[in-house]
Formats: structure tokens, C-alpha cells, sequence
């Protein structure tokens, strides 16, 4: 029924005068808008539980060569502990192709590396994670081989870099270092703590704790430790 086809009267003194009347909404139409709206509202509502279930992300970055060792173990314990909401993934280097830093200082210029492997997509990874564990075993008294030359290659996003438009961390990150070796001097495990800290520094990312062990020998030599693990993860992610 069209709106000009309706009617009615209405009495001013002595004349009538034509009244249009807006015919009723067909049921169809408010009953489409009211689902509308219920699958608005329900979409919305999830969302919301989504973002409320995932409230963390992390990233644990085994800086050993091996991904079955005991380093690895050590990064398996403390990523069972991390609360139900969490993201998480283990990186161990030994698995990616990242290579020697050849000092041209193009990302000086660029902010960007000219080498092209695995280190692009682990950055990418660290950016996005709202924290990092990073562990590390004794190689000589020092950080391996593998993770030095992956501090090297970090360049482009750290503060070293005098380019003030240089790549950067999204801001808030926070890191929690693990130190191991084989042998029973605790001053190896701090300085690979340090070299650990040092790192952060640059990256403008906040180290928020640490742990080390001393006469590690194999992952089978972490079973006397687990429970010290398990409470220093519960600690750090309560």
C-alpha cells in the first residue's frame, strides 16, 4: 500500500482537511532488522571474549645450536607454565639460516638489511610477541656462535644504529634471560646474562629477570631443576 493512497479527515472549523496516513512497517522488515542486530551484537560480543582470552604473547628464543638439548628442556618447562590465555613459540637458531653480519653499514642508511634469510621473519616474530625468553648455554665462557651473530644482524632495529628513523620494537616488550653451563663457576652464567641484558638495552626492551644453572651437562641433568624452573616461571608469569 503507497503512502499517497491513504486518506483520512480531519475537522478544522468548517473545513475538512486530507490527512496522509504512514501505513504500518511490514512484519518482514523489522523482523530482518532485529536479526540484524542480534548477529551485530553477537559479533561484537565476540570479539571482545577474543580479545580477553589471548591477552599475552611469547616468544621463546633457544639460542643453542641444538633443539634437543638441555636448553631446549629448560624453554619446554617454562612454556608449560605460561597461563592458558597465552600465545607462545619456541624458536631454537640452530634451525634457522641466519648469516654473518658483513659490517657495510648499508642499514645505516636503509634501516634495512641487505642479507636475505631467516632473520627477517625472526624479527618479525619478536616484534609482535609482548614478551621474550631467551636462553642460552656456555660456549667457551660466552654466548654460542649462532646467537652472537644474530646480536650482530639486529642493527637495523637497535639504537646503535644512528639513523633516527632506524626500525624499532613496538614499545612495552619485556624479556626474561636463562643462563646454563657445564661447568660449576657462576661467573660464565652472568656474563651471558649480561650479554643477554646488553642486547636488551639496545633494543629498548625491559629485562624483567633472569635465572642460570651451573654443571649442566645434558637435558637429563635438568631433572633436579625442575621444580626451581617451575617456580621462577610461575613467579614470572602469575
Amino acid at each position: 500500500m503507497e503512502l499517497a493512497d491513504v486518506e483520512d479527515s480531519k475537522s478544522s472549523g468548517s473545513d475538512t482537511v486530507p490527512v496522509r496516513v504512514r501505513p504500518p512497517a511490514p512484519k518482514n522488515i523489522n523482523q530482518k532488522r532485529l536479526v540484524f542486530f542480534i548477529l551485530y551484537d553477537s559479533i561484537i560480543l565476540k570479539i571482545f571474549v577474543l580479545l580477553e582470552c589471548v591477552n599475552m604473547s611469547v616468544l621463546l628464543l633457544n639460542a643453542s645450536p641444538k633443539n634437543n638439548g638441555a636448553t631446549q628442556e629448560i624453554i619446554k618447562i617454562i612454556q608449560s607454565q605460561l597461563p592458558s590465555n597465552t600465545v607462545s613459540e619456541i624458536v631454537c637458531l640452530g634451525d634457522l639460516t641466519i648469516n654473518y653480519c658483513v659490517g657495510d653499514k648499508s642499514c645505516y642508511e636503509t634501516c634495512t638489511c641487505i642479507l636475505n634469510d631467516d632473520m627477517a621473519s625472526l624479527l618479525k616474530k619478536m616484534n609482535d610477541a609482548d614478551t621474550l625468553v631467551i636462553a642460552a648455554p656456555s660456549y667457551w665462557a660466552d654466548v654460542p656462535g649462532q646467537f652472537k651473530v644474530f646480536i650482530d644482524r639486529c642493527t637495523a632495529y637497535s639504537n646503535t644504529n644512528p639513523n633516527l628513523a632506524h626500525k624499532k620494537f613496538k614499545s612495552g616488550k619485556k624479556c626474561y634471560a636463562i643462563a646454563l653451563r657445564a661447568g660449576t663457576r657462576p661467573i660464565e652464567c652472568e656474563h651471558i646474562i649480561q650479554t643477554i641484558e646488553h642486547w636488551c638495552d639496545h633494543m629498548e626492551i625491559a629485562m624483567a629477570g633472569s635465572m642460570y644453572f651451573c654443571s649442566i651437562n645434558n637435558k637429563n641433568d635438568i631433572d633436579n631443576l625442575k621444580d626451581s624452573i617451575l617456580e621462577k616461571s610461575r613467579e614470572w608469569f602469575k
